[in-house]
């Protein structure tokens, strides 16, 4: 899969310094102007011809999927042994020029740093377009930029939507979430990846989203660095969200997180653990803590296809695991407004898939029977 990662991979020593604008330069620019390169020039180039090592190497993986099979579309630079001309194509298209322009040389307006917003305003969480344009991001209605920014800004806004929505659903049991209140509103961010190498100035987004409150974010997971466990990070400028890490699984250092961190909701971001027995095993014990606590927990999925695996995954662990709860979905199965629309690339021995990170959601919660 062509991750994330490799972004921010980059910034990782940067994390613990997000107050700075230095160490996230290769993420985001500051103070760049909007006429600057977008990419409109660049055209479909073979993924097996790319001058960029990450798109040759997904050629590769393909040339070996295939075999005789396939040939190169000249639509999209992918080699499969057929491309309808419809959305999975203009996807593969979209993935190879976005990519194209992350890995070339030279400025990139759309990677501009958010900037602060003055107090009391609120960050318009209607869609994609109508947050970055009331966040002011350069060249905001342009398509790219939403693909490239959402691929980022999905994490922090997927949690914002599912705060926001937990209220509108209940107003009297989650009146903690509008109402303005002296400690910060807690989300756990259990089995982090990617998501794991935010930098701060992303993480920050949420107090935009919710100006009345703070918010402290707690990343854990055995993908987390070794080396943040246990720090905290905090801007310096107006201290509305502290980000703590936390490395290794989460059941076993529960106990540990949630003494002085206890959380208002839990987020899962793509966990897959209805997608084999292998994964299922992997998570059921911390997502049987999850919702064995009773706090609701936002659950993420790379399109329909894996929500419903992921579903089924979920209400097995509720048989096996958790015989004494009832688990209801107080936000049903449903297409995340908030998911990224910059897709990823997965490669198995079944072919090539598009698939897009918090592409599909739910939000569960227990009670006892």
């Amino acid at each position: 899969m062509f991750s994330l990662r490799y972004q921010l991979g980059r910034q990782a020593n940067g994390v613990i310094r997000a107050g700075r604008a230095g160490p996230l330069r290769s993420l985001f620019s500051f103070g760049r102007k909007e006429n600057e390169d977008l990419g409109e020039h660049l055209k479909i180039v073979p993924l097996a011809d790319s001058p960029h090592e990450k798109l040759r190497s997904i050629g590769d993986k393909l040339t070996t999927v295939y075999g005789d099979r396939a040939s190169t579309c000249e639509k999209c630079g992918f080699i499969i042994p057929s491309c309808p001309s419809d959305s999975s194509c203009t996807d593969r298209v979209n993935f190879n020029l976005d990519n194209q322009y992350l890995l070339s040389d030279g400025k990139k307006p759309i990677l501009a740093a958010p900037q602060y917003m003055r107090q009391g305003e609120r960050a318009c969480i209607v869609d994609w377009e109508s947050y970055l344009v009331s966040r002011s991001f350069p060249a905001a209605s342009n398509p790219r930029t939403k693909r490239i920014l959402s691929r980022v800004f999905t994490f922090p806004l997927s949690i914002a939507k599912a705060l926001e929505d937990l209220y509108l659903k209940d107003e009297k049991k989650y009146d903690y979430i509008m109402r303005e209140r002296t400690d910060p509103i807690v989300v756990s961010v259990v089995g982090a990846r990617a998501e794991g190498l935010l930098p701060l100035i992303v993480w920050r987004e949420l107090a935009y989203c919710f100006p009345d409150n703070r918010f402290e974010v707690v990343v854990s997971g055995p993908d987390v660095r070794k080396d943040l466990h246990g720090t905290s990070v905090q801007e310096e400028r107006d201290k509305l969200v502290r980000v703590h890490y936390f490395h290794g699984n989460f059941e076993d250092m529960r106990e540990e997180i949630e003494t002085s961190l206890s959380p208002d909701l839990y987020a899962v971001f793509n966990s897959g653990i209805g997608h084999n027995d292998e994964i299922y095993t992997g998570w059921k014990h911390a997502m049987a803590c999850m919702l064995g606590s009773g706090k609701p927990t936002l659950l993420t999925c790379f399109d329909e296809q894996d929500l419903k695996d992921d579903q089924a995954g979920i209400e097995r662990l509720c048989i096996e695991e958790m015989s004494d709860k009832s688990l209801e979905y107080v936000v049903g199965p449903s297409k995340n407004i908030f998911g990224s629309c910059f897709g990823d690339v997965s490669v198995d021995k079944l072919g090539v898939r598009m698939i897009f990170s918090n592409s599909h959601r739910m939000i569960c919660e227990s009670s006892s029977k």
